[in-house]
């Protein structure tokens, strides 16, 4: 436990440095700011094209983060040959593996809360939608809370994915898999309702069925549509949605540690 604390604070430290985790991150508070700007283009003025515009470039710039920073988390350490003088301690694989997980987790959690605060501060001083007649709407406030919250689990999802991948393939390919998977994530329960509903073949059908159990759910954590469309979503829905990301990524990460422990440097 000792172990895997140092090395995720190490991991925390050294990937905090990172350039592209720096650029990402400022333009990703940049553009934030910027979709102030962006929706005064609309003639209507509509308050909640801020708020779309806002989760969405959280959504973007975290799936940036993760992706192009969790490739380079193993890669950086074979390239720099750290890896050896890590191993040769005490330290098994398995522990490595996760102590890059938590490490960048951490950041995201911060890149993630930081996107937010500046988020939430444009909503206060551009919309009504949060305070209304110096009354604070919780309500409001608790649902883009929890869309973030989920969007900052699909960030998770996604980078148990990438450092999967990235067990046994190079940082290129591994970015492109997991960008693969992440797409086929969100267009699944759509395959599978067009299949249903057109009542296509068979073949078709099973197609989309397997494709809806083999791969993650990410729609299911894009909770965005339901807010600003007026959606409800129950309890047991979300309930739901969490349990399945919270498989996958256990099932991703113990793979991945598998894979990691019988990889030949």
């Amino acid at each position: 436990m000792k172990s895997l604390l140092a090395l995720t604070k190490n991991t925390f430290r050294e990937t905090i440095r990172d350039r592209i985790l720096l650029v990402i991150a400022f333009f990703g508070v940049l553009l934030i700011v910027a979709t102030q700007l962006l929706s005064s283009l609309s003639i209507r003025q509509d308050a909640k094209m801020v708020v779309d515009l806002g989760l969405g470039m959280i959504d973007i710039f975290g799936m940036l983060i993760t992706i192009f920073v969790g490739t380079q988390l193993i890669f950086r350490e074979i390239n720099q040959k750290t890896i050896f003088i890590i191993l040769s301690k005490p330290i098994s694989r398995g522990t490595f593996l996760l102590s890059k997980f938590f490490g960048l987790g951490s950041i995201l959690l911060l890149i993630t809360s930081i996107m937010f605060a500046v988020f939430i501060g444009i909503i206060i001083f551009s919309t009504d939608l949060l305070v209304q007649n110096d009354i604070i709407q919780f309500s409001f406030l608790g649902e883009i809370a929890l869309i973030v919250l989920f969007s900052l689990l699909s960030f998770l999802l996604l980078l148990a994915l990438v450092l999967f991948f990235s067990s046994f393939m190079s940082p290129t390919i591994a970015a492109f898999s997991a960008l693969t998977v992440f797409i086929l994530g969100h267009i699944t329960d759509d395959l599978r309702m067009f299949a249903q509903a057109q009542e296509s073949s068979l073949a078709f059908q099973r197609f989309a069925d397997t494709i809806y159990y083999a791969f993650p759910n990410f729609s299911s954590l894009n909770l965005k549509n339901f807010v600003l469309s007026d959606i409800p979503f129950s309890g047991t829905e979300l309930l739901a949605s969490f349990a399945g990301a919270v498989f996958w990524i256990a099932l991703a990460t113990t793979l991945a540690t598998l894979f990691f422990s019988r990889k030949e440097f």
